[in-house]
């Protein structure tokens, strides 16, 4: 009973709010949770999956990597959830990429190739081993897949792979080129036609007439692990004459600008968080930048490094404060590929909720902003209002109570 009183004061709350602030402003702080969608691993027949890639396809299909035998990547249409078949000795999908002609290409254990289809219409992953020359088939999980216009790689922590495509259909044959490390390859980036890997121990390395180059002053970057490299936009600071300039994130050392050449640090609210829980994969989203912290839960900036929103477990009902991927849609809404589970979050929308984790724990009756630009909620218990500091309704004492 208490659980079905407290759906109707958040079910109301939103109405309320949302009926309110298309007559009341809502600033850029007053934004509430957005609205999630949380799907089990119980619910996807996976018990303790780790879904560590995302992807959508040109028809909307959504697809989800995760580390199960037999059943390592999902196809969702939003209604039914389908296993996709796979190699017998694949036992992940570590990375998902699409080329420009909508098709899927996927990193497994070992293995590596696209997504196909059948005789009957029936999605299946078509393995591009047999072309790997035979003493260069032992790698391990393949960490990033790269779209790009010299041909599809495939990284492991052992090889890089290049493959460029000969022919069509039945007829199709694949070029391989191939890339060892001095120690391990970590993860690969590509921005801006450029082709970037990081390399434990050693630094970023950018191919070149292809070779791989050490880019100097990158040798710090070879301590840590560098996790993201997203394209830099701060509209306040930029102009037109301005080079551009990528945000790189490490695992434990916080984040960087990149200009190219040079490396500069980029200071941010969540540096101590980062420190603390290691930071894993991020995003751009809405100009802004949502990054996974693991054990934290998401952790969205803006451009100046400023914390705009944290959505864990604890304030907005998260199955899992561990997301191993993110992945924004066609649609707005954003992905999260979490150690038990996926979950969607409909942070573009015009629309978020305010509820129990927002201070609101009674049924709402009215919603007022006074002169002084404070807005009022007036619940069946207390007046409340808004703290802008942690977007949360306290309870206002200063009217007296019978």
């Amino acid at each position: 009973m208490r659980n079905k009183k407290l759906f109707c004061f958040t079910l109301l709350a939103v109405v309320l709010l949302a009926t309110s602030f298309s007559a009341l402003a809502q600033n850029e702080s007053e934004k509430g949770l957005p609205f999630i969608t949380n799907y089990t691993a119980k619910m996807l027949g996976s018990l303790n999956s780790i879904n560590w890639t995302i992807i959508e396809d040109n028809d909307g299909m959504m697809y989800f990597g995760e580390n199960k035998t037999k059943t390592n990547l999902w196809q969702y249409d939003g209604v039914r959830w389908v296993a996709i078949p796979c190699p017998p000795a694949s036992a992940v999908i570590r990375s998902l990429a699409k080329d420009k002609n909508g098709t899927i290409y996927y990193g497994g254990l070992g293995d590596f190739g696209y997504l196909d289809k059948d005789s009957i219409g029936t999605t299946y992953e078509h393995s591009l081993l047999q072309f790997v020359p035979k003493d260069k088939r032992n790698f391990t999980d393949v960490w990033t897949t790269q779209i790009t216009d010299k041909g599809i790689y495939f990284q492991s922590r052992d090889w890089l792979f290049r493959l460029t495509k000969n022919g069509s259909g039945n007829n199709a044959s694949w070029h391989v080129k191939t890339w060892q490390p001095a120690t391990h390859f970590m993860y690969t980036f590509y921005e801006d036609a450029n082709f970037y890997v990081h390399e434990q121990g050693r630094g970023f390395f950018k191919m070149e007439n292809d070779s791989l180059v050490l880019i100097p002053g990158s040798e710090f970057l070879g301590e840590d692990r560098m996790q993201v490299m997203l394209p830099y936009n701060n509209n306040a600071a930029q102009n037109a004459t301005t080079s551009k300039q990528y945000l790189i994130g490490t695992f434990k050392h916080g984040m960087y600008l990149f200009d190219g050449k040079n490396f500069k640090p980029f200071k941010t609210e969540a540096d101590s968080v980062i420190k603390d829980y290691m930071l894993y994969k991020g995003i751009s989203i809405n100009g802004n930048y949502a990054f996974s912290l693991l054990g934290y839960g998401l952790v969205v900036i803006d451009p100046q490094g400023k914390i705009v929103q944290v959505i864990n477990q604890v304030n907005s009902g998260l199955p899992s404060n561990i997301i191993y991927s993110i992945y924004a849609d066609s649609k707005g809404a954003v992905w999260l590929g979490l150690d038990n589970g996926i979950s969607k979050l409909a942070l573009n929308s015009p629309f978020t909720v305010f509820n129990a984790q927002n201070g609101i724990t009674a049924g709402p009756l009215s919603v007022a902003r006074a002169a002084n630009g404070i807005l009022y909620v007036g619940t069946n218990n207390d007046l409340l209002q808004f703290n802008k500091s942690d977007s949360k309704f306290e309870v206002n004492n200063l009217i007296p109570k019978d």
